[in-house]
């Protein structure tokens, strides 16, 4: 029965309470993130897996808009995305801080493999 059916579920907060709690909270400096970024490139290098959820937590949101603005493709584009968290993992030891900002690397990451998606024809 649906009543059965919802019991398990934790009940979620309406959305405007929700959107507000994410208001209250208070941001970083972009120096700050920036180093909390830089942080967890080097632990994700060093294999911390946690490392990986906060990376992805961080840069979700523009990397996807990077590959979907160059695919045109919500599908492709999350295709893309997870290509480029997978290849982190297993390639994180590559980034060099002292030539790039985390994100400018991760960006130039997600464009790189969005355009090679293109060119292999799977868009």
């Amino acid at each position: 029965s649906r009543a059965f059916h919802l019991a398990g579920r934790k009940r979620r907060k309406p959305l405007r309470t929700r959107l507000q709690l994410m208001a209250a909270r208070p941001r970083p400096s972009p120096d700050e993130a920036r180093e909390a970024l830089r942080d967890a490139m080097a632990r994700l290098a060093a294999g911390d897996e946690a490392a990986l959820e906060e990376i992805y937590r961080a840069t979700r949101v523009k990397l996807f808009g990077i590959t979907l603005r160059i695919l045109g493709d919500r599908k492709e584009a999350e295709d893309a995305l997870q290509d480029v968290y997978v290849n982190l993992w297993q390639r994180a030891d590559r980034y060099d801080p002292t030539r790039a900002s985390p994100i400018a690397w991760l960006a130039a990451f997600a464009r790189n493999r969005a355009i090679d998606r293109l060119r292999t024809g799977k868009v």
